[in-house]
């Protein structure tokens, strides 16, 4: 019996539900599942059954579950006593990409702060790919990122993945560009404009990268830089391009810019990621429920 699988029974009695029980923690159904089988074979009784299509607890199950609870509940008050005495504040590490963190981050943070003004909160900045590497590596407790839309290969059976909104990526030059006169582009076009990226664990970077070797094209990469407001500070004075998602340039409203769409058009989603099948402090899980319940369209 691990402490996991105890939270994950609590939840299931207490909402008379797996699909719900996942819900609240913010974990898979399955894994929860498979998480009661192991425990249901490891003690050689079922701790449910149903009735009329119903979750029922059984007794052995009842009285197993108002053993945890304490046990649970000591846990908690530990931990809370441990984070007073260690610095009397709450800590929350965040991974968030560039791009999102100039414009989302900072609206979030400020509705979080005021309803959790003494959880401390650490931004690292880095691309997704670093995210999902310091996720794994438990160096934070979730991050922002951005993806292809159906890109399936980023959150795996390791990786929670809750999309906030959806996107597209954007080609950007300066307004007196030999290119500002197109209202659309493809990377035929592109293949001779220097070109100002993020950095190689950004997914922006991978993406470009990819499209030209899939078009059997040379890229003209001049510049991999961290930080877009850099790039486009750059792009103002020089006959470079860049590719921006959608809601940076508007945040930015620079007018001596020009955003063209990209034939085919890339769609890109922004996404909370966070561990799987792991134990979730109450921190982390208020913060999840705020964004879940975060309405970005109205402040993008």
């Amino acid at each position: 019996m691990t402490l996991l699988q105890m939270k994950y029974l609590d939840a299931i009695v207490r909402n008379n539900s797996i699909t719900k029980a996942a819900e609240e923690l913010f974990v898979s159904q399955p894994g929860i599942s498979k998480s009661l089988i192991e425990l249901e074979k490891e003690y050689n009784f079922n701790f449910f059954y149903r009735q009329n299509n119903k979750l029922v607890i059984t007794d052995e199950g009842l009285y197993f579950w108002k053993k945890i609870q304490r046990i649970l509940k000591n846990i908690d008050v530990l931990s809370e006593e441990m984070n007073y005495c260690g610095s009397k504040k709450v800590f929350l590490t965040i991974g968030v990409t560039p791009m999102v963190g100039v414009f989302l981050f900072p609206k979030m943070f400020s509705e979080f702060h005021y309803s959790f003004p003494d959880v401390e909160i650490d931004i690292t900045e880095n691309g997704t790919f670093r995210i999902l590497e310091q996720l794994k590596n438990n160096e934070i407790n979730m991050g922002f990122i951005i993806k292809e839309k159906g890109d399936k290969t980023i959150c795996t059976d390791k990786i929670n993945c809750y999309p906030i909104f959806s996107t597209k990526l954007l080609f950007c030059i300066n307004k007196n560009h030999k290119l500002k006169n197109f209202k659309n582009i493809n990377f035929f076009q592109i293949k001779d404009v220097p070109l100002l990226l993020l950095k190689n664990d950004s997914y922006q970077n991978v993406k470009i990268k990819k499209i030209f070797k899939e078009l059997e094209l040379e890229s003209n990469i001049e510049l991999c830089i961290n930080h877009p407001i850099l790039i486009k500070n750059l792009l103002l004075d020089s006959e470079a391009g860049t590719f921006f998602i959608k809601e940076f340039i508007d945040y930015i409203k620079e007018d001596n810019i020009v955003s063209l769409n990209i034939e085919p058009s890339i769609e890109i989603e922004v996404c909370l990621v966070w561990l799987k099948n792991t134990i979730i402090n109450k921190t982390l899980l208020d913060f999840i429920k705020i964004v879940k319940s975060y309405d970005f369209k109205s402040t993008l």
